[in-house]
C-alpha cells in the first residue's frame, strides 16, 4: 500500500498502509494484550463477563478504531473517485479483520466453556477468520501493486449507446 501511495500520491493508500502496518505491529508486539494487562494492574472497572484484561483490550481497539475511521474519512475525501473505489475494498477487509479480531474475541471470552467444544470452535473461527482475511488482503494488495494502472483506469464508455467494438476491447 505504501508503495502504491508513492506511485499515485493518493492519501488513501498511505492511510491503508499505515493501518495495516499498525495491525501487524499490534499483533507482533502484542500491544492490545499489554494494554489489557495494564488495565488489570490498575483494576479498571469492567463488565463481569469480560474482566479488566479483556475490557482493556476492547477499549484499546475502540480507540484505534475511532482514530482509524476518522483518518479514513479524510483519506476518502482527499482521493480520486477510482482510488476511493479501490480503497473501499481494503476498508471492507479492515472491518472484516476487526470483526474476527475484536468481536469474535469478545464472543469467545463470553461463550468460552459454555458448551461442548466452544473454545475449539471459537478459536478456529477467530484465528481462522483473521488468517483468511489477512491472506485475502495480501493477495489483493499484490494484485493492486502489479496492475495498478489497469485497476485505476475508468471504464470505457460506448459510443452512442453501442458497446465497444472488438478492435477497442483488450484481451
Amino acid at each position: 500500500m505504501l508503495h502504491v501511495f508513492v506511485r499515485t500520491q493518493n492519501v488513501i493508500y498511505a492511510t491503508l498502509g499505515i493501518i495495516f502496518l499498525f495491525a501487524l505491529a499490534d499483533d507482533a508486539l502484542q500491544l492490545h494484550e499489554r494494554v489489557g494487562k495494564f488495565a488489570e494492574s490498575v483494576d479498571l472497572p469492567a463488565p463481569a463477563a469480560f474482566g479488566a484484561t479483556h475490557f482493556g483490550e476492547v477499549l484499546h481497539w475502540s480507540v484505534v478504531g475511532v482514530m482509524s475511521v476518522a483518518v479514513l474519512i479524510y483519506s476518502f475525501v482527499a482521493s480520486s473517485a477510482e482510488d476511493r473505489k479501490i480503497g473501499a475494498i481494503f476498508v471492507l477487509l479492515i472491518f472484516m479483520l476487526g470483526f474476527f479480531a475484536v468481536f469474535l474475541d469478545a464472543v469467545h471470552i463470553i461463550l468460552g466453556g459454555q458448551f461442548f467444544a466452544s473454545n475449539f470452535i471459537m478459536d478456529v473461527a477467530e484465528d481462522g477468520g483473521e488468517m483468511l482475511t489477512i491472506a485475502l488482503g495480501l493477495s489483493m494488495g499484490l494484485l493492486l501493486y502489479r496492475h495498478l494502472d489497469d485497476l485505476r483506469r475508468p471504464p470505457r464508455r460506448s459510443v452512442r449507446g453501442r458497446p465497444p467494438s472488438s478492435s477497442q476491447s483488450r484481451p
